[in-house]
């Protein structure tokens, strides 16, 4: 019962709709805008990303993409409410090395692109080759990262190719973060949490055991300390480059902390159990930055 309420509160609100492979999947990231109007209103909340003062925010239940922009709320994407057309099942967004709008959709096992976060018909970039892609990465050279939950493994799809190859073996893969040093952070709902993949897809574990209920998504800061979203803790972990684990802000205003993302040097939590999105300030104290 307890697995069946963790798919349930973080993501699989639509059973008959998707599918086994909606029940695994999620995302990550969340939109920081002002004076934002509530004339249009977010239901679920899974991930965001951040471009040029744009703030692009995955919602499950749209189903679709809002655009956060200038203090107004819009639709950017109106998925269909038909499974297995594009984006009705969508998990995860993020902004490629280009400017481009990314977002990974488990209803047609595709990760698409739009030119420059412009409102056209989103162009898929695998074939459908992923599975169930529950969140995405971009290191600096271009490459874009998806965690398969179906595949179990984490692909990556280098700039400019046409198909993803294989990275690494992750079971039960979660959120993902590229570092800087070419390093992908790869969270796993097993054993040994927190795994660190080197460009050639050799991975190892940085944290042990299980100090995690139920880990979802994880960012990392330019000095190497990585931060884990943990729905069942109603927490955000903190993670020292030498693998020291810590719970750095828990309890409320947080209810199912999910997708986490950087936005003007501050961590953004998303949590769609709260309908909120947290900006965290140094010192662990969070203010609401969009209802």
């Amino acid at each position: 019962m307890k697995f069946v309420w963790a798919l349930f509160a973080h993501g699989a609100r639509r059973l008959g709709a998707t599918g086994l492979g909606v029940l695994v999947a999620l995302a990550l990231g969340s939109p920081v805008a002002p004076k934002v109007s509530r004339a249009a209103e977010m239901t679920y909340p899974v991930s965001t990303a951040a471009h040029d003062g744009r703030f692009y925010v995955a919602d499950q239940e749209l189903p679709g993409i809002w655009l956060i922009a200038d203090g107004r709320r819009e639709v950017f994407f109106q998925a269909s409410k038909k499974y297995r057309t594009p984006l009705n099942a969508v998990r995860c967004v993020a902004i490629d090395a280009a400017g481009n709008l990314l977002a990974g959709d488990a209803a047609t096992s595709e990760v698409y692109r739009f030119p420059k976060g412009e409102k056209v018909k989103p162009e898929p970039l695998t074939g459908g080759k992923v599975g169930v892609p529950v969140d995405l990465a971009v290191d600096k050279q271009g490459n874009v990262f998806v965690s398969d939950a179906t595949m179990n493994c984490v692909w990556k799809l280098a700039a400019e190719a046409k198909k993803p190859e294989k990275l690494a073996s992750v079971t039960g893969p979660r959120g993902l973060a590229a570092a800087g040093d070419g390093t992908v952070w790869a969270l796993s709902l097993r054993e040994n949490p927190l795994l660190r993949i080197a460009p050639d897809g050799t991975t190892t574990a940085l944290v042990k055991g299980r100090p995690f209920e139920f880990p979802n998504d994880v960012a990392v800061d330019p000095d190497g300390t990585l931060y884990v979203s943990d729905g069942y803790a109603s927490a955000v972990w903190k993670v020292t480059p030498s693998g020291e684990v810590a719970k750095w802000i828990a309890g409320k205003p947080l209810v199912r902390p999910l997708g986490l993302t950087w936005h003007e040097g501050r961590l953004l939590i998303t949590d769609p159990a709260a309908k909120k999105i947290f900006r965290a300030e140094k010192d662990g104290s969070l203010k609401p930055v969009a209802p």
